[in-house]
């Protein structure tokens, strides 16, 4: 597997990553078989909404750094949330590939930041304490998003990848593994949300990837995000060593064109490749890896994917999986990442 390192882009260049995704990603969805005109606009809107999600959120936090930047107290705070943005955007092209799943992650990422620029307009600049509160806690949030990023993909892991496979852990006993060691009772299920991000980020930390997450789970808001974010992580550390090939994809864009695009179909076609190649938890890995990983570049698309993956990685892999009723397309996307790291070698 490639170890090429994630970029993080700003301004014009972050925005014209946007553009070049989201054209890329519209072609792809006009050339998928949907049973009607009206589908195939359903999922071309959803992904202009999330291209459009991308710029108002950028557009929103430059507008209050703006407002703020002759502010010696509030300036400094405003353009350190800013960064913490563009670095989140970064992940969620990068890191997140399937605009179903991105959508997910934006919305959380804005709930918390919307959160934080609340703060900051009540701040009163003249109670140094809180300056300084309200500014450790944009820099932690800034510097948790910045080692998402460049802690994504790290040689130091594969090791412990092998090891994961080798020793053929299921992703849920992974995770109990390591929640055992910090000494947390329960199901990995029932545990508070920043346990869960606690134990996440024991993984990630003993993949040799260093502790990201954990620093940042103090505030309630930004929990739902770092959640989804740690597991993300913790996903591409378990999947390393496992051959996502191309008959995963064959499997999973034939039921979808033979069963009208019903996910139930898919995952079960994809399953039984999975279990034929002795894959632990094939359901889960079916469903995780379209979304997440994708089958050899083709990712599982619909509207369903945020829903899903938040109930895959706050249940640990446990929780009953319901495809019932839920229609899907599989589909390459645009690899974010190589067409940042184009972007930045042009510029």
């Amino acid at each position: 597997m490639s170890y090429d390192s994630l970029v993080a882009l700003r301004g014009d260049d972050l925005r014209y990553l946007g553009e070049i995704i989201y054209r890329k990603e519209t072609e792809v969805i006009k050339s998928q078989p949907f049973n009607s005109s009206t589908e195939r606009n359903k999922y071309l809107d959803d992904c202009r909404t999330t291209y459009e999600f991308v710029l108002n959120i950028l557009k929103d936090m430059e507008e209050l750094y703006d407002k703020y930047v002759e502010d010696v107290s509030k300036g400094p705070i405003a353009h350190q949330m800013f960064s913490y943005v563009e670095h989140g955007v970064n992940v969620s092209f990068q890191v997140v590939k399937n605009y179903s799943v991105r959508v997910s992650f934006l919305t959380k990422l804005k709930k918390h930041t919307d959160s934080l620029s609340d703060e900051l307009r009540q701040l009163d600049s003249q109670i140094a304490a809180d300056v300084e509160k309200l500014a450790a806690k944009a820099a932690k949030y800034d510097e948790v998003m910045l080692k998402c990023l460049k802690n994504y993909k790290n040689p130091v892991s594969a090791a412990f990848s092998k090891w994961v496979k080798t020793n053929r852990l299921t992703f849920n006993q992974l995770l109990k593994r390591y929640k055992s060691e910090l000494g947390f009772k329960g199901s990995f299920e029932s545990l508070e949300e920043a346990q869960k991000i606690e134990v996440y980020d024991e993984i990630v930390r003993a993949s040799g990837r260093g502790n990201i997450f954990k620093m940042g789970i103090k505030e309630v808001g930004a929990t739902a995000l770092l959640l989804l974010a740690a597991g993300i992580m913790v996903w591409d550390i378990f999947t390393a060593e496992h051959k996502i090939e191309t008959a995963f994809r064959d499997a999973a864009v034939t039921a979808a064109s033979i069963s009208g695009g019903m996910l139930g179909e898919v995952v079960n076609a994809v399953v039984r490749v999975a279990i034929a190649d002795a894959i632990e938890g094939a359901t889960y890995f079916a469903v995780a890896a379209g979304l997440l990983a994708s089958f050899a570049g083709a990712f599982i698309i619909g509207a369903f994917a945020g829903a899903i993956l938040d109930l895959i990685f706050s249940s640990g892999g446990t929780a009953t999986l319901s495809t019932q009723g839920l229609k899907c397309y599989v589909a390459p996307m645009p690899d974010g990442a190589v067409l940042a790291r184009q972007i930045s070698y042009n510029t």
